[in-house]
């Protein structure tokens, strides 16, 4: 937890100040579903099953979020997504211009242009995306169940879940992943708290310092890669974690 909770603070203050690429509307709404989720619900519903059938179905789901991932990528995805392949080669363009002229790229930042209960819409890169905050505070509970449960941040769900159900660009779905995982490693936190488990605090503070450094980094690097290259490491991210759960370790 203390991994989940640092590492995103380490790249928030860049997304969020810097840059201005978070929604917040979408990332607050999630996050309080994921909070709910993983402080409360969460002890419930782990107790319903076994810990490997719980691994089992976490397997088959995130099999699942890889292959969409990879779908979203075929240039027939791409054609109906024509918000997100506009906005790719506005990307592409002026990482172009930016080689060319030898200065630092410049990121796009979220313009809101409408903000509602189940309707918020912003501009990126002069790109108009549409979300339901009210879906994503949903889907954060069971996000947050998922976290509970496991001891895990649940990022490796919330940006798949950004980019799918929701249909946005990974430049802005990881920034609202972020108000998750921050989310649900407090409630998870709190969670243990409050039953009676306490960290090792020196191995935390080791993981804090590593996680924080590790997320000023990541966030200065995202930029570096597009759209297609962040969503294929993505995708082999979530099969390595299928292979994990069902310890078809292959490359041993």
């Amino acid at each position: 937890m203390a991994l989940t909770l640092f590492s995103p603070l380490g790249s928030f203050y860049r997304f969020a100040i810097v840059e201005k690429r978070v929604a917040w509307p979408v990332g607050l709404s999630f996050g309080v579903g994921i909070f709910i989720g993983s402080i409360w619900l969460g002890k419930y519903v782990s107790a319903l099953l076994p810990m490997q059938q719980y691994k089992e179905w976490l397997g088959v789901l995130v099999l699942l979020m890889g292959i969409k991932t990879l779908l979203e990528m075929t240039p027939k995805a791409m054609n109906k997504r024509k918000n997100i392949k506009a906005m790719t080669q506005k990307f592409n363009a002026a990482v172009k211009e930016a080689k060319e002229s030898g200065e630092s790229m410049r990121m796009g930042s979220i313009e809101p242009v409408r903000t509602g209960l189940t309707d918020y819409r912003f501009k990126f890169w002069g790109e108009e995306f549409k979300i339901n905050p009210l879906l994503f505070a949903i889907v954060g509970i069971v996000i947050g169940i998922v976290s509970r449960a496991f001891g895990v941040g649940g990022g490796f769900m919330l940006v798949p879940a950004m980019t799918t159900l929701g249909a946005l660009p990974m430049y802005v779905a990881v920034p609202i992943s972020l108000i998750g995982t921050c989310f649900s490693s407090i409630g998870s936190f709190l969670g243990y708290v409050m039953i009676g488990y306490w960290p090792d605090w020196v191995i935390a503070c080791s993981i804090i310092v590593g996680g924080f450094a590790g997320g000023m980094l990541g966030s200065r690097a995202q930029k570096l890669f597009s759209e297609m290259q962040l969503k294929v490491v993505l995708a082999f991210t979530l099969f390595f974690l299928f292979f994990r759960f069902f310890k078809i370790e292959v490359w041993i």
